[in-house]
């Protein structure tokens, strides 16, 4: 089996919510047809000022190059437990079973787009509205 991880950033959740590392799992391995399947979870310390610890999210999938979008189309099109998971998750993928995070490749958000922010005065209250573009060559 190869790994797929969802790493999970609780800074920047509206609702960090423990049940997070059991609900998102199974939602995944029930859209796929259980393409992906859960695999545990861990948490991982991050440097000194950030946020943390991170919540990483293991899953298993015959081939995960193939299967990660599934994956990254379910958090950018529902929300768990009250959270935009697209606005914190990092997928990460290998070929390897049970991989450790640092022996996977980053594949959300992908480093072939860039984030552009637009700001938009209304009523006083500022609106920020993002969209990806594709970099200048």
């Amino acid at each position: 089996m190869q790994t797929i991880i969802v790493l999970l950033n609780p800074g920047k959740l509206e609702n960090a919510d423990m049940d997070l590392s059991y609900f998102v799992p199974d939602r995944i391995e029930e859209v796929s047809g259980s393409l992906i399947k859960s695999n545990g979870y861990d948490f991982i310390d991050t440097e000194d000022g950030e946020p943390g610890p991170l919540m990483g999210i293991w899953l298993e999938t015959e081939n995960a190059s193939a299967n990660w979008h599934i994956v990254s189309e379910l958090l950018q099109s529902e929300k768990f437990k009250e959270n935009d998971l697209s606005l914190s998750a990092q997928i990460y993928i290998s070929e390897s079973d049970t991989a450790d995070l640092e022996d996977c490749m980053l594949v959300f958000p992908s480093n072939n787009f860039q984030f552009e922010r637009s700001f938009n005065f209304v009523y006083g209250q500022i609106r920020i509205a993002c969209c990806l573009v594709e970099p200048s060559k």
